[in-house]
This record gives C-alpha cells, sequence and structure tokens, in this order.
C-alpha cells in the first residue's frame, strides 16, 4: 500500500493505493485503478472526469455531489451512517465494508479480524460498521 497526504490530513487530498492480487506486484503504486472509492467532493472531483468506463467509483453521498462520469457510480451515506453509530472517524471502516460486501475482494472473516484486532477500545463498534458495510452494499 502506497498512501499520500496533503500538508493536513483533514480537508486535505489524501490518497492510498492498495493492490490486492494473488501474482507478484512489481510496482506499488495503482498505474490503472479498477476501484476507486472518494470519501470527499475534493477526491471525487480529482477523479471523476479522468477515470474510464471500466473503473468503478464509489463515493460517500453524505459528502459528494454526483456528477456524470464514464465509470460506473455508486454513492452510499457512508458518514452519515457512521456519525450515527458515534464515530465519523471510523467511516473508512464501514467503506472497507461496503467494498468486501459489493466486491468480494477478500475473504469478509479475514477482514473482520483484522478490524476487531486492530483498536481494541473501539473494536465492537468497527466491527458493527464493517458489517453494516457489507449490508449496506447489497
Amino acid at each position: 500500500m502506497v498512501a499520500s497526504y496533503g500538508v493536513e490530513t483533514r480537508g486535505t487530498f489524501t490518497k492510498a493505493d492498495l493492490i490486492i492480487s494473488d501474482e507478484e506486484i512489481d510496482f506499488p503504486e495503482v498505474e490503472h485503478p479498477g476501484l476507486v472509492l472518494c470519501l470527499h467532493q475534493v477526491a471525487y472531483d480529482r477523479y471523476v472526469d479522468v477515470v474510464g468506463e471500466d473503473v468503478t467509483l464509489i463515493y460517500d453521498s453524505s459528502l459528494v455531489k454526483e456528477r456524470p462520469s464514464k465509470a460506473a457510480q455508486f454513492g452510499y451515506p457512508i458518514s452519515e451512517v457512521a456519525e450515527a453509530a458515534g464515530s465519523l472517524t471510523s467511516a473508512n471502516i464501514l467503506a472497507i465494508g461496503i467494498l468486501i460486501g459489493k466486491f468480494k475482494l477478500l475473504p469478509k472473516e479475514a477482514v473482520e479480524a483484522v478490524v476487531a484486532g486492530s483498536r481494541p477500545k473501539a473494536a465492537a463498534r468497527n466491527v458493527a460498521l464493517f458489517c453494516k458495510g457489507i449490508e449496506m452494499a447489497k
């Protein structure tokens, strides 16, 4: 995984490239993504016009205003649901649940185990949000 951040993390553009492959990965940055997740309007605006029809764009419909794109687009109220659960900062966990539920990228049980073990104080809430994301994707 490769990550890049603006000068400030909140309110500026942040990006993480993740490659999932059964084969050896030669270059750690994504050159042609098949999937783009946008949790903020800034990220959405950066990608909506440059991704092709072979890309799926998932976005937070709580924060992003959808525009026409060649990509297949799916909006979910990620921030709204995370905030209602008491943790806007766990919106990314909900988003991961949506990605796992919609695309079956990794085994649900494996990801759930990682989520449960990552932050012990927030484990129950994060697992619940992860599972909620899977349900939202159906």
